[in-house]
């Protein structure tokens, strides 16, 4: 990872909360992965659902929402 996400993934990720971002966060830095606009939309859409969770937001960055 290279310290940046693209633009479009960075605004969907903006709809979650602080804390979950800081989780993302973490998850991305020891998985070395940002995640695709795909996944960011669909973690936007499990978060107004309310079943985004720690677990789902490494599920997605590495395997299911590729």
């Amino acid at each position: 990872m290279n310290g940046r996400i693209a633009f479009r993934p960075a605004v969907e990720i903006s709809y979650l909360t602080e804390r979950q971002q800081y989780t993302l966060l973490e998850a991305m830095e020891y998985n070395d992965v940002t995640p695709s606009l795909a996944q960011a939309i669909k973690m936007k859409k499990y978060n107004q659902d309310g079943k985004l969770t720690s677990e789902r937001m490494t599920v997605c960055n590495l395997l299911l929402c590729r």
